[in-house]
């Protein structure tokens, strides 16, 4: 699927931390947050702890991911891609992590 619907206001949340994505370049899928959290989930929602949002609160629920690529990244990589989670329209999470083996991840800011 390709990102349509409030795309808009993605991309300026996005930007809002400072990061500059193409609109175009975005994929939407639906993804279930899971009722308990393995090793990877709890890693995961510590960062999204660290920024003010906390997937446990999801749990079970239906959410939306949109990926979208950046423009640049402060380093020079390529391949960055930045990650939304939407709830019911609500921001709920996030991250910014390289597309590479080995790469790296990291909240929005």
């Amino acid at each position: 699927d390709t990102c349509v619907p409030n795309g808009l206001a993605q991309v300026r949340f996005l930007q809002s931390y400072g990061w500059e994505v193409s609109e175009h370049l975005c994929e939407m899928v639906q993804v279930v947050i899971p009722e308990t959290f393995g090793d990877v989930y709890e890693n995961y929602n510590e960062i999204q702890k660290q920024q003010g949002f906390d997937l446990s609160q999801y749990c079970g629920e239906v959410c939306e991911s949109y990926t979208y690529m950046l423009n640049s990244y402060p380093s020079g990589e390529t391949g960055v891609i930045a990650q939304l989670f939407i709830y019911k329209g609500r921001v709920i999470g996030g991250d910014i992590h390289s597309a590479s083996l080995g790469g790296f991840m990291h909240g929005l800011s």
